[in-house]
Parts: structure tokens; sequence; C-alpha cells
């Protein structure tokens, strides 16, 4: 924010008095503009812009899908499942595209770039920087599909940037920029990259032609009714490294100073490529794309509208110096934003004892695929991958549920394995596990999760998950319990050690509600009921409570609340929905 601060008050002694008034214009429309995925259209959709029709066509070589296919095949083993290569170029505003001058000063940049045969183009950049006021959007050439919406919000501190992909061979970049800001935006076009493999096209996105298994269940079924933390805090990750890209999934970790730092918990495979297992660069991590609330709105049907994206992370620690597969496989990140907690992230809960869960869920995001739960019903046992050391995964078996039989494919490595009281446990290295379509009894063979025991302490090459996750140095305890939190109200405010925290019986119901909400505290008494809005104001206060009763909402508008719950001074949150 000094940073802001700084460039502001030295951009205002350059300017005229107009001019000046321009820029305070546009400062004070830009501080009501929101982040990255905003749903703001580009000025050309609703405006006629002399010569739009004349925005030239940036074309790359077109994409050998068939020799693609066989590379992969000699490939297998050898990191996560690549989707997508992309193509170095160096495309910026000076060299490529068409400027266009609006009436009233102001300018637009445009540019098209096609991958002839790809399934979906995204792009990254090595430079990106917007200017207050202007504005840049990705979208597909017939508008049906708008990537994602950029301003000011959105500048990395590191220059390097990406877009989200739209599907089919082409994209369309238009970047808006105000007179007052002239000549301050910067976009660096270092690759494109075209997808190939495991993504859908958009025109399917509602239920037909998905890249996994039909034996996946999705997390709107049955079977995820009582995991919808758990769900809200996974993620799916696009992974680029060596000019290739490819799918992997993770979570969202809580930490023990519940400051929301934004950890994401994945795994260390994911990050390395080709047969020497060359790790992922930092400017190439900064280029990560993380998806959440990426899944169907319904059960086998739905769209996936409502998911955002997150862009960039800083790798914090990781299980081994050598493909990471061979320690515990992990890897933790720390993107490079923090989250907007209007968006309801859930910070995830963990257990690091070595102690076998007796049944539980994975959640992830199969072949890139909207987000999917397996169900476990068994006892992990205590395992090894190859020649790893012993004991340093989890072996689970996956289940047949009422709407599938749950298993895990490429894309699904790095999500979280929940032991039966919604703690992550390990995170997800791979295994033989697969739909019957795919493989002959696949559905019944294992997956190995690396242990979040084994991540904790760390030793030899393994890097310490303990530094990170408990900061304020826990004493002895391993666990630490999940929640949404409500960062703007300090840390920890809604939560506390789950060995110490609010463990009571509870029932909030229904939810989502209309209008009148059922607490059930069943024998608590004097339990303080507070609500709150998801900029962390007070909306409803009920006091001290005791068993049963009934609280009327009918004045709260439509959307996201928290209710918190305090007893004996700790406390517990849980996420509501008024319809």
């Amino acid at each position: 924010m000094l940073k802001i601060v700084i460039f502001l008050i030295i951009l205002a002694f350059n300017f005229q008095p107009m001019q000046l008034k321009l820029f305070a214009l546009f400062l004070c429309i830009a501080s009501l503009s929101y982040g990255q995925n905003n749903s703001e259209k580009p000025y050309s959709f609703s405006n006629y812009v002399l010569g739009v029709d004349n925005t030239p066509i940036y074309q790359t070589t077109p994409l050998n899908i068939e020799a693609l296919h066989e590379e992969d095949l000699q490939k297998q083993g050898t990191g996560s499942p690549r989707v997508g290569v992309v193509i170095p170029v160096n495309i910026n505003m000076t060299n490529s595209g068409i400027w266009l001058d609006l009436p009233n000063g102001d300018k637009i940049w445009r540019l098209t770039l096609t991958v002839p045969n790809a399934l979906a183009v995204n792009l990254y950049f090595d430079d990106f920087f917007l200017p207050f006021g202007g504005k840049l959007h990705a979208f597909t050439p017939n508008h049906h599909q708008i990537a994602s919406s950029y301003n000011v919000n959105d500048n990395p501190e590191s220059g390097y940037y990406a877009t989200d992909y739209v599907n089919g061979e082409t994209i369309v970049l238009e970047y808006y920029e105000p007179l007052a800001t002239s000549g301050l935006g910067r976009l660096n076009i270092e690759g494109i990259n075209g997808f190939y493999h495991m993504v859908a096209p958009f025109e399917s996105r509602e239920d037909s032609d998905e890249r996994a298994g039909p034996c996946q269940v999705d997390v709107n079924c049955s079977e995820g009714d009582n995991w919808r933390e758990q769900i809200d805090a996974t993620v799916r990750v696009l992974i680029k490294h060596n000019n290739e890209t490819s799918w992997c999934s993770g979570v969202l970790l809580n930490n023990t100073a519940e400051d929301c730092t934004p950890y994401i918990l994945s795994a260390h495979h994911c990050a390395t490529y080709g047969p020497n297992n060359t790790g992922t660069s930092a400017a190439e991590f900064q280029e990560w794309v993380f998806y959440f609330n990426y899944q169907k709105s319904g059960c086998g049907t739905g769209f996936t509208s409502g998911f955002y994206t997150e862009v960039g992370a800083v790798k914090k620690a990781n299980s081994h110096t050598n493909g990471g597969i061979l320690g515990s496989d992990y890897l933790l990140l720390e993107l490079n934003d923090d989250l907007d907690e209007s968006r309801t992230p859930y910070f995830a809960g963990w257990d690091a004892n070595n102690v076998a869960s007796t049944s539980g869920v994975g959640v992830h995001h199969p072949s890139g695929d909207p987000k999917k739960i397996s169900t476990y019903l068994s006892a992990a046992t205590s395992s090894s991958w190859t020649t790893s050391p012993a004991g340093t995964h989890w072996r689970v078996f996956w289940f047949a549920t009422a709407n599938g039989h749950g298993v895990n494919e490429g894309g699904s490595s790095g999500s979280g394995m929940f032991n039966d009281e919604g703690l992550v446990v390990g995170q997800l290295s791979g295994g033989l596990s697969e739909c019957n379509d795919t493989q002959p009894d696949g559905q019944n063979q294992p997956d190995l999760y690396g242990k979040m025991s084994y991540n904790w302490n760390g030793g030899s090459n393994i890097q310490s998950l303990k530094t990170f996750l408990d900061p304020i140095n826990n004493g002895g305890t391993k666990v630490m319990g999940g929640n949404y939190y409500l960062c703007s109200l300090g840390s920890g405010i809604i939560n506390s050690v789950e060995e110490n925290g609010f463990n009571y019986d509870i029932s909030v119901y229904p939810n989502p509600f209309e209008s009148e909400i059922s607490i059930d505290l069943f024998d608590l008494e004097n339990v303080e009921v507070e609500i709150y809005n998801t900029v962390g104001a007070l909306v409803f206060n009920a006091g001290k409570q005791s068993n049963k009763f009934n609280v009327n909402l009918v004045g709260l508008e439509s959307g996201v609340y928290y209710i918190k719950l305090t007893k004996n001074g700790v406390s517990r949150a849980e996420k509501l929905v008024k319809i």
C-alpha cells in the first residue's frame, strides 16, 4: 500500500491541472473496483470502436496432437501428466497488436492470438503492470467466454503473471487505458499455452464429455454433504514449468497463528519434470494458477460458474530435493495474495500424528475436471513409495457409494486426504486406482498419500512443515482445527487449536435458509451466538442461549454469513447462506 501511495504522489506532481482532475476521477473509480475475476465486460462489447475489426492476429505453429500424445506415452511416470505446451514468444504493446483512439482521448490496445488445434489457450507474462483506471480482458472472439478481468489490484510484484484459459484455439486481449495514465501500462507476453489434453470444450462444462472417468463422484452429490468445509479448501492448480503445463490439486491449510496465511499443500512431484526431476523455478511458481470453487452446481449436472482464481505463489518447503515422491512427496506454497474473505475460503485443519484414520475422504480434481470426492471406509495402513523409507505414506482403498465409486487420476496429485475428523493427514502421491473402464478392477486398487506426520519434523533432505504450520510453537500439539476466517477481525478470532477448541455437538439448519434458522445446542447452556457478514461486521447478536432455539433473520440480505458460537472462551464458526 505504501508503494502505491508513493507512486500516486510522484504521478500527481507530473500532471497538469486538468489531467490531475481526470486522474482523481479514475482513482475514485479504481478504488471501487474489484480484483481479478470481476464481471466487468470489455469496453468494445458495449461501445462502438472504430477499427476494432482490424485487430491483428498472431498465429503460432499448429500443435501436432498425435506427436504430443506419443511423447507422453514415453514420459509416463516422470511428474504430473502434461496437458499443454507453452510456445515462447516476446509480444508486447509496442511490437504487436493495434492501438485504437477513443473520442475522449482514451485508448484501446487489442491483439488476437491463435494456437491451431488447441483445445484451449491461456497466456503467460514476464512483465505485467496496469495503471489506475487501466483494464485488461481476455476472451473468445465470439464473446461467449471472458477468461478474466484485470485491473491495478492484480499487478504482481514480480512482474510475472498468467491469465485463465479460454476454450478453443483463439484468445483475444483488449487493454483499455485512460488518457490520464497514458503510456504507463506494460504487458509483455512470454508464452502462449495451447492445451491439447485434459480440458473439456466450453460447451460441455455442464455435464458431458468430461475428462475424468465415469465412476467419479461430484462433490455436490450426497457423498459431499458432511464434507463441505473440506471441499471448500480444495483447489485445482494449473502448473507451468519447462514450457509445459499440467494439472494438480491442493488444499488450503490453516496454521496455529490463525493469521490467514494462504498456504497451499500439494505434491512435490507436481513441481518437477523430466527424467532428472528438474525443479520448477521461482519465476515459474509466480505463474501457477489456483482455482477455488471449481465444481459443478449439482450432482452429475450443472455448471462450474462461481469459481475464481489466484495467480502466483512462493515455494516455502518440500519433502525431498530429488523428486519428492521418494520422501513423503509434499510441497508447501504460499500464495502471493491474501484471500478475499468475501469468497469464504476455508482453511483446512490437519493432524500430524502418525495415527491411522479408520475412514475419510479424498477431495480432488481428476484430469483437471470439476471437483470430485472419493470415500474410504477401512483403516489406512502405513506404507511407502517404492524405494522410499518405510512409513512415508498412507495406503487407502476406495469404496462404492450412492453415486459412484470415486478414485484418483492424473490431476488428483497433491489433493488432501481427510480423516474422519475432517483433518488433513496426507497429500496424494499416486497409486493404481482407476475407473473400471480404464483398468479392470481399477476401482479396487490402492492409492498412496504422503503422511502429514512424516512431513512434520523434517530431517535429511526433508524440510519441516512444523516451521510454517506451527509458527507460535504451540507446545507438543500436532493437531489444528480448520475454519472460515473473518481475517479482518484479527488472527484467531473464530477458532482455536482443536485439542482445546469448541468441540461440542451443535446443529444449525436449514443451510442454506430463507428467513429463519434453528440452532440446537443439545444440552449446552450459556453459549454466545453472533452472526457476522463477510466483511466482519456483526449483523445479529442473540446473546447467550441454551438448548434449542430459533433465530429469525428475515431482515438480512441474501448472501454469505458466519455464525459464531462461543463457550467458555473458545469459539467455533459455521458458514451460513441466505437465499
